[in-house]
């Protein structure tokens, strides 16, 4: 195993890095195509890039819950 890989074999990077590239295209995206990306959308991409599994339980906590679940689950399907 070289120094540049994990114990998994994945090579090392900026995690955070990706996510900010992500959420950075889909903003473009969405302002071409008129869009709206609000902050909670924003928020709900970025939670779910950090492999959060309990998105409402995250937006609660950071004050974001400001729907219910059907409007959670409608906006990602």
């Amino acid at each position: 195993m070289t120094a540049t890989t994990n114990t998994l074999g994945f090579h090392s990077h900026d995690h955070a890095s990706c996510i900010t590239d992500c959420v950075g295209q889909v903003d473009r995206l969405c302002q071409a195509q008129g869009l709206q990306f609000t902050p909670v959308r924003r928020r709900v991409l970025e939670i779910l890039l950090e492999g959060a599994y309990d998105i409402l339980d995250v937006l609660r906590a950071e004050g974001l819950d400001r729907s219910r679940r059907w409007y959670i689950a409608r906006w990602i399907f």
